[in-house]
């Protein structure tokens, strides 16, 4: 093995573990994109010392791309946990407001294309929906 392929390997595995020790997930997102962030500041200065009057269109790019990093890392590891949450908290709300029994039975659908509680073209889910809007709406 080369020295410079150690010394890579090195920097990789201090990287995670700076990452992996942020003490919650907020902060494990911002160290993953750090490295970008410090390339776009990076840019940012270049851009100032040789194009000044593009310098606020570098910052707005850079920061988008920080911004796609942090988004792409929280849908990649911690959107799911979010949605359990939430799934979580919206029947604890519509348990106490409006328990699954009372939602309206839908039929199923005609020929014709309507369907849902009284022949309306809406879908069931779509009637559930109001139903759990207007539940989670007295909840507040």
């Amino acid at each position: 093995m080369k020295h410079h392929e150690l010394l890579w390997g090195a920097a990789l595995l201090a990287f995670i573990a700076w990452v992996l020790l942020a003490p919650n997930p907020s902060m494990r997102i911002n160290r993953v994109c750090r490295p970008i962030a410090w390339a776009g500041s990076g840019v940012v200065s270049l851009t100032a010392l040789t194009a000044p009057k593009y310098e606020s269109d570098a910052q707005e790019g850079g920061n988008r791309v920080v911004y796609g990093c942090e988004y792409s890392i929280w849908r990649l590891f911690y959107q799911k946990d979010y949605d359990k949450y939430l799934a979580g908290q919206r029947r604890r709300l519509l348990g106490a407001k409006a328990p699954r029994h009372s939602l309206p039975k839908c039929d199923k659908p005609a020929s014709n294309g309507s369907g849902g509680p009284g022949g309306s073209p809406r879908s069931c889910a779509h009637s559930h929906a109001l139903v759990s809007r207007a539940a989670l709406g007295s909840a507040k």
